[in-house]
C-alpha cells in the first residue's frame, strides 16, 4: 500500500474517533481545553517551524504589518470553529457537529464556483452533488424527516 494512502485512511480513522476523544473531557471546561489546545498546536508548529528551518520566514511574516490582519483572521476563525467544535461535542451534539463538519467543504465548494467564478469539471459535480445528498440524506435521518 503507498505509504500516503496508508496517511489518508490513518488520518480520516483518527478524524473519526476525535469526536469520541472531546466527549471523554465533558468534565472539563470547554474553555480549557480550548486554551490547552492552542497552547499544544502553537507548541507543536513552532516546533516544526524549527524542523524545517522556516524562522526566518516567520520572522519576516511577524514583522510585515500588513499581514497582521490575515493572520488575526486566521486565528479569530480557528479559534471559534475549535471553540465551537469542542462546545458541540461536550454537550452531546455529536451528530449535529458532525453533519456541520460534512457540510463546510461543499459550502466552501460552492463559494467558490459563485463568489470567485471557479469552474468545476463535470466530475466535481458529480461529486459535490453526491456530498450534498449524502449531508441531505444524514439530516433528514437525523432530525427523524419523511419524505
Amino acid at each position: 500500500m503507498n505509504i500516503y494512502i496508508f496517511y489518508t485512511l490513518l488520518s480520516q480513522f483518527i478524524w473519526g474517533l476525535l469526536p469520541l476523544f472531546w466527549l471523554l473531557l465533558h468534565q472539563i471546561s470547554p474553555l480549557y481545553t480550548l486554551a490547552t489546545r492552542i497552547i499544544w498546536s502553537a507548541a507543536l508548529c513552532f516546533v516544526l517551524i524549527l524542523q524545517k528551518n522556516l524562522l526566518p520566514e516567520l520572522k519576516h511574516t511577524l514583522v510585515d504589518k500588513a499581514q497582521w490582519p490575515y493572520i488575526m483572521g486566521a486565528c479569530i476563525s480557528i479559534t471559534l470553529n475549535w471553540g465551537t467544535f469542542i462546545y458541540a461535542i461536550t454537550q452531546g451534539f455529536i451528530l449535529q457537529t458532525s453533519l456541520a463538519y460534512f457540510m463546510n467543504p461543499i459550502v466552501v465548494i460552492l463559494f467558490g464556483a459563485f463568489l470567485f467564478h471557479e469552474k468545476l469539471e463535470w466530475l466535481q459535480r458529480i461529486s459535490i452533488i453526491l456530498a450534498a445528498a449524502g449531508v441531505l440524506a444524514a439530516f433528514f435521518y437525523m432530525v427523524n424527516f419523511h419524505i
